[in-house]
């Protein structure tokens, strides 16, 4: 299996959730809690990707790893929308840009891909080290109107358990509703 990692380069600009949503979902009608509701929003929408390991909103991830290996490269964190650039550092050490042409993009699967074509003779050849292959991309299901309802459902749960946590309050039991929605999300066997 090929070892890879990953993060987000640009975070989304938007939430799933508004604070409104949010605070009336979790019987909060102070505004003084405002500030602390988008927190915890923007905390329990990382927390649902993770777990579900799913992008919600429109955001700009990086895949890092040593090579190539296979006929194709999958990108984590679905759904793939597209892929910005492929790099790689060469027998050199120097870092190349591989031309689009090279390569076919699959957003249709889940996750997306990046394969080489039936007219290409393979992957370039890189220099060996850690972090020879360099994919950044853009993931995520747009705006908040298409991310699906399980997500915002687990983001609303998380943010009334961090405000029972907040005021020292035992959250309602919410694991097994938690989890039943992330198993909602989940893409499946990617580990």
């Amino acid at each position: 299996m090929l070892k890879y990692k990953t993060r987000v380069v640009t975070e989304p600009t938007t939430e799933p959730v508004t604070v409104e949503e949010a605070k009336r979902n979790a019987d909060i009608d102070d505004l003084y809690f405002n500030a602390d509701v988008l927190r915890w929003i923007t905390r329990a929408r990382k927390q649902v990707e993770h777990d579900a390991r799913i992008s919600l909103i429109t955001q700009t991830r990086e895949l890092r790893c040593d090579q190539f290996s296979g006929d194709f490269i999958e990108l984590p964190f679905p759904p793939l929308v597209s892929v910005s650039t492929l790099e790689y550092v060469d027998s050199n050490g120097d870092t190349q840009t591989w031309s689009s042409g090279n390569y076919d993009v699959d957003t249709y699967l889940t996750p997306g891909v990046i394969r080489l074509p039936y007219s290409n003779s393979g992957w370039p050849s890189t220099q060996g080290g850690y972090d020879n292959v360099i994919v950044t991309y853009v993931a995520g299901f747009g705006a908040a109107s298409a991310v699906p309802e399980a997500a915002k459902d687990a983001i609303m749960l998380l943010v009334r358990s961090y405000f029972d946590l907040d005021m020292e309050r035992e959250p309602l039991g919410f694991d097994l509703s938690y989890n039943a929605l992330i198993a909602q999300l989940g893409e499946g066997s990617y580990p």
